[in-house]
């Protein structure tokens, strides 16, 4: 069945988006990627090593990372991404079938229940027995491949279950083979995320199994003219992860009132069991069901075990088991009433008739009849038939496609917001505008633009912006979109924030044109949108001179005062700044502090700071240097030296962080050294270099020298450079907490 022209449009625009910003590697690294990793582990490679080294080799983790189940699962530098091929994590290390443990030593096999000790004889034995079944995969699926005709992958999964009777199943087995023929398999390497991806395609599954349905992901990304690698990464990201579709009864069972009206006026569904009271306190315990199981007692004394625990079953699914984001169908008998998405928690409305809710946004209140009725009659049930999903994602595209943005979206439960994105939430509701400020590198741009693009994103699509397609975020950014970004500069004035003459040539001759501003067209932009908020992101706010970059403006900024008229003073023109504009910006505090804004600006707006958070690096360690520790040493080495004014003259966190990540790479620690902290510091130190030697150490300096020594950057001088902070920090280094912190690292590592 051919994919639908609309959604293969949508994943085409998405997956160019994701390579102009790559998020998704190229084709020349996915080959390169590919050939190390067969290099590497390859069939041909296990079938020369036996004992020892072929154990080592397949299940070696503390004392190597240079083994086939590291490399699977947590391998993640410029040598091999594995993440990006898929992600294998969670469960026990016994899904490997064996493991060595890192406090024993010793080998274990089982279950992760029932965990039996075996010799390291015993160990390399299952190894042995593993590589077999793989080479004789490999040996299949290489003659599969090979093949002149269209491959038939229900005939492929019998052969491998035979060829592979203990690891067919396994999803790290998967991802072995996917990486050594990517041609013909995909890399989701579990069968509910290959369900999933391919419901949304709008494809129904072939069967179960982790092979049957890689011909679907193959010739989907034949038709769209991309590589398979491109299509899966395309879907994780444009549909977002897995989420699950659940039915709500809405009563009308000759017992209970129906309650789809309330439901659907209210924004949430709901079920009854009022007597067992509000639940909330209930949620977190260790035994949910053990609870619910009691308070039905008490409530429903007569009640027989088998209804009590049908009632606990429903109960204990609706106030915990659904999630925020999963669909929900309000559904009478095998009619849908309507299709919405779980906004927030669990809530309890103690007087009404039906008082355990969850908050929903509608997507499509028509009814429908679902197609299949595979479950008996339940007000809590989760939707799992191929059929019927397959049903709601088709009624959810097709109402997609009649939609518009014009209906306002139901609020976004806060609950969904991190929580310095929640603070700045809630301070635009109070003043609609605020700067971030603090130290450099404590990621104000990276917050700031984060929180203008979420609050965007859920106020004109309802949804975070994690979830919306590529096409939805493009459309914030673009030109008729929700966002506008500008830096401010010495040479920054009223003429480009609001408006002002430009020259131009006319005709041979200089002439001036009046040219609207960045912040008159976003005005003018919201003004027309009401109903959606528009942020104006400006960076280096403290950089430019800002009365005379707001001029009259200043007035209107202040939430009693939008909405009022003024006349601009060049064009004459009638101007309101409109109260669904939201201004983030940004302050770099070691350039200038706050206090030293313009006060009337500085009544305006409201402000948080962001200071350097070693805590943001938990335990990561690189070089043998734990690296939020020395973050927090650096900082109070700094204050001692400088003094006075010393707290906005720090190093952030941000500098040993990479896509919000801790670096755990040396080359990546060794650059932000040479290129970012080092020359903060100069400058911080300029007016005594003395102070660098204080803060860093001897070792990072030419002999009797306050020039660094350059040749410790070096690739090849990076256990030197270590060794030379380690011996500047070896006090702090030898605290108990932090010996505590670099013990725990360390075991972690070797658990890894």
């Amino acid at each position: 069945m051919p994919l639908d022209p609309v959604l293969a449009s949508a994943l085409r625009q998405a997956l160019a988006a994701l390579l102009a910003r790559e998020t998704l590697l190229l084709r020349e690294s996915i080959d390169r990627y590919y050939a190390t990793f067969r290099e590497r582990f390859g069939p041909d490679v296990l079938a020369g090593l036996r004992g020892q080294a072929l154990l080592t080799k397949m299940h070696g983790r503390g004392e190597t990372r240079d083994s086939l189940v590291y490399w699977l699962e947590f391998k993640n530098d410029e040598e091999f991404p594995t993440q990006r091929f898929g992600g294998i994590g969670g469960g026990s290390a016994l899904k490997y079938g064996i493991y060595r443990r890192s406090d024993t030593g010793q080998w274990m096999t089982g279950s992760g229940t029932q965990q039996t000790t075996i010799t390291e004889e015993r160990a390399a034995e299952i190894a042995s027995e593993q590589r077999d079944e793989l080479i004789a995969g490999a040996r299949l699926l290489d003659r599969w491949r090979a093949g002149a005709l269209p491959l038939d992958y229900a005939a492929l999964q019998r052969e491998l279950e035979k060829t592979l009777p203990t690891l067919h199943h396994l999803g790290w087995v998967h991802k072995y083979f996917a990486l050594l023929f990517p041609e013909i398999l995909d890399d989701f390497h579990a069968v509910a995320y290959q369900r999933y991806y391919l419901i949304k395609l709008r494809l129904k599954p072939l069967g179960e199994g982790l092979y049957y349905n890689a011909g679907l992901f193959m010739t989907a990304a034949r038709e769209l003219g991309i590589h398979p690698y491109h299509l899966t990464g395309t879907l994780n990201r444009h549909f977002g992860p897995p989420r699950r579709v659940w039915k709500i009864g809405t009563g009308d069972d000759g017992v209970n009132e129906d309650q789809w009206a309330p439901m659907r006026d209210g924004g949430h569904v709901a079920i009854g069991w009022h007597e067992l009271g509000d639940l909330r306190n209930h949620i977190d315990g260790d035994d949910l069901r053990a609870d619910l199981q009691r308070l039905h007692d008490e409530a429903y004394p007569g009640a027989k075990q088998a209804v009590r625990s049908k009632a606990v079953n429903q109960v204990a699914r609706f106030v915990r088991d659904i999630s925020v984001g999963d669909l929900v169908l309000a559904v009478s008998g095998m009619t849908v009433l309507g299709i919405g998405e779980i906004q927030g928690n669990y809530e309890f409305l103690e007087h009404a008739e039906y008082p355990h809710s969850r908050r929903v946004r509608w997507l499509d209140l028509d009814p429908w009849e679902l197609p299949v009725n595979k479950k008996p009659r339940q007000a809590v049930a989760s939707i799992d038939d191929d059929d019927n999903l397959l049903a709601v994602e088709l009624r959810i595209a097709a109402q997609a496609s009649r939609s518009t943005p014009s209906v306002a979206p139901a609020p976004v439960a806060a609950e969904q917001l991190p929580p310095l994105l929640r603070q700045i939430a809630d301070l635009l509701d109070h003043k609609p505008q605020l700067i971030l400020h603090g130290p450099p590198g404590t990621g104000k741009s990276y917050w700031a633009r984060r929180a203008a693009r979420e609050l965007a994103a859920r106020s004109w699509f309802g949804r975070s912006l994690a979830r919306l397609s590529a096409e939805e975020q493009q459309f914030l950014d673009g030109p008729e979109g929700a966002l506008e970004l500008c830096t401010f500069h010495p040479g920054y004035g009223y003429e480009d924030f609001v408006e002002g003459l430009r020259p131009l040539l006319d005709s041979g001759h200089l002439a001036f044109e009046l040219r609207d501003g960045v912040f008159k067209l976003l005005c003018d932009r919201a003004a027309k949108r009401p109903d959606r908020l528009h942020f104006l992101f400006i960076d280096e706010i403290n950089r430019g001179d800002l009365p005379r970059i707001f001029g009259e403006l200043l007035t209107l900024l202040e939430r009693d005062k939008r909405g009022w008229p003024l006349t601009l003073a060049l064009s004459k023109q009638r101007f309101v700044v409109p109260p669904n504009l939201r201004i983030v910006a940004t302050m770099n505090t070691a350039d200038r502090s706050i206090s030293l804004l313009d006060a009337a600006l500085r009544r305006r707006f409201a402000f948080i700071e962001l200071m350097p958070d070693p805590a943001a690096l938990v335990d990561a360690m690189v070089l043998g240097l734990p690296l939020g520790p020395l973050l927090g040493w650096i900082n109070e080495r700094l204050s001692r030296c400088l003094g006075a004014g010393a707290r906005q003259l720090q190093i952030g966190h941000a500098y040993f962080m990479v896509e919000g990540q801790p670096i755990s790479d040396p080359h990546r620690l060794v650059m932000a050294l040479r290129n970012d902290i080092l020359p903060l510091l100069e400058e911080y130190c300029y007016e005594d270099r003395k102070h660098l030697r204080s803060i860093l150490g001897r070792g990072l300096f030419r002999a009797d020298s306050l020039e660094f020594d350059a040749a410790l950057f070096e690739p090849r001088q990076r256990d030197r450079l270590a060794s030379a902070l380690r011996s500047h920090f070896a006090e702090e280094l030898s605290h108990p907490d932090v010996v505590e912190l670099i013990a725990r690292a360390q075991a972690r590592d070797e658990d890894a």
